[in-house]
């Protein structure tokens, strides 16, 4: 097996883990409450700058743990078709 090869079989397992990862209920609860949580803080009356801030930066964090998971099924959608295009099959 090619080392290019190889590493399109990582990527096609990094793809399924992700996939697993993204459609588990739990982990679906988990993200959504903590979302939430700092979420709540934009819909508060009263909030300081810092607070504010420290939650926004933390809901951009959460999100981009979501997006790299879905970069994972991207770049394993891709592997798999170059797999498919060099060998006929992933």
């Amino acid at each position: 097996m090619s080392d290019d090869s190889h590493l399109r079989r990582e990527e096609l397992a990094r793809a399924e883990e992700a996939r697993r990862i993204l459609e588990s209920p739990l982990w679906d609860q988990a993200f959504r409450a903590v979302e939430s949580q700092y979420s709540d803080v934009f819909h508060l009356d009263v909030v300081d700058a810092e607070r504010l801030q420290a939650a926004h930066a933390s809901v951009r964090a959460l999100r981009a743990v979501r997006q790299q998971l879905e970069t994972h099924i991207q770049t394993g959608l891709l592997a798999e078709r170059q797999m498919e295009k060099r060998y006929g099959r992933a």
